[in-house]
């Protein structure tokens, strides 16, 4: 469980303006050692500005933050040049456009980042090696940024970014410009060296399945704000915000359900439900289930299986026949079976059914 002594960054009350605009507005967050958080939002979000508070290279307008137990800024007041220096050591970036020396060879790209450190040029050499051997790119020392593909370059940014042996990876819009198969390796690579390493990591993306692939904690902006946050599972299973339901998919899922259904209003009798649990926690059929014990016959408009962090979710978007207390059963029943049941767009129910709940979604379970 994590407590305040493994927390390694914390954002208290930030804001960062420019001029009139302000792109982040009041912005607090704690980020534990070796948590994976993945902060997504659309183009213009605040994403990347947030970020580069983390190591300076954007100084807020106001708050505080704190890296790696040391206050860096304090409502302008800032630290100092040195030491400024030799936190950004422990903190490495990657960015969307790699940021190598076309004329330097790929380990001279990656030792450009130890050039100021107190090593040797032997054991500058051995580092160099040994990143090499991180990323999977033994054979390239030699190679130049133009002989290679954007995943290779994107890997030689994550090696001289790891260079210093950071605590701390940031990583803004790394995998934008690469093709899907690429994004799967890069994403599987930063998942590794944080397993092995114990680094870190700060992914921003505007990418849902990028989150859902490799992150424990997710924050999703909009308009400079953080609207929601929490654990990966919940955020994705159960999003409060619109936006947030737009990137995980599910408004949209429900209403190509509902289209296809033909769907103009619910029977006095009927419910949409929305199902969601771990697909190794459920060996039998909970639809089955709900007619075998209570009675409450259920039509699947829709299923799934995403993948989150490793672990198997289904989904499923049912219509259910019941009455009250039949309901009241079998979603006192999911919920004893970890089912998470949530009723969807009871607007639909017909007016005729005096008992409908007005309200456009409810948990029930």
């Amino acid at each position: 469980m994590n407590n305040e002594s493994d927390v390694v960054i914390e954002l208290d009350h930030v804001r960062v303006s420019f001029g009139d605009t302000t792109a982040v507005h009041d912005a607090s967050l704690k980020l534990h050692k070796g948590e994976i958080l993945g902060v997504i939002g659309f183009s213009g979000a605040g994403k990347s500005t947030l970020v580069r508070t983390l190591n300076l290279l954007q100084t807020p307008s106001a708050g505080r933050v704190r890296v790696l137990e040391k206050t860096i800024f304090d409502d302008g007041t800032v630290i100092k040049p040195r030491e400024l220096r030799a936190l950004r050591r422990r903190v490495g970036m990657i960015f969307q456009g790699f940021n190598l020396l076309n004329q330097s060879s790929i380990a001279d790209n990656i030792a450009f980042a130890l050039r100021h450190s107190e090593l040797s040029e032997s054991d500058i050499e051995q580092r160099v090696r040994h990143l090499l051997e991180l990323v999977h790119l033994e054979e390239y020392a030699n190679a130049y940024p133009a002989q290679l593909s954007g995943g290779q370059k994107q890997r030689v940014a994550i090696a001289r970014a790891l260079a210093n042996n950071p605590e701390v990876l940031l990583s803004d819009e790394s995998t934008s410009a690469l093709d899907p198969q690429t994004t799967i390796q890069i994403l599987d690579l930063l998942k590794d060296l944080n397993r092995r390493l114990g680094v870190t990591v700060v992914l921003i993306t505007h990418e849902m399945d990028a989150v859902k692939r490799i992150c424990d904690r997710i924050i999703v902006m909009e308009h400079g704000e953080l609207v929601e946050r929490g654990a990966l599972r919940d955020v994705v299973l159960h999003p409060r915000q619109a936006m947030t339901r737009e990137f995980v998919g599910g408004s949209s899922e429900t209403e190509r359900s509902l289209a296809a259904y033909h769907l103009g209003g619910l029977k006095p009798n009927q419910r949409l439900f929305q199902l969601t649990y771990g697909v190794d926690n459920v060996d039998q059929s909970a639809t089955l289930e709900l007619y075998r014990r209570f009675g409450v016959e259920s039509s699947i408009l829709y299923g799934s299986v995403d993948v989150l962090n490793g672990e198997l979710i289904g989904t499923l978007i049912i219509l259910v026949t019941g009455d009250a207390q039949q309901l009241k059963q079998a979603t006192d029943y999911l919920a004893s079976m970890d089912i998470d049941a949530q009723q969807l767009d009871s607007s639909l129910v017909s007016s005729d059914d005096e008992g409908a709940d007005d309200s456009s979604e409810e948990r029930v379970a």
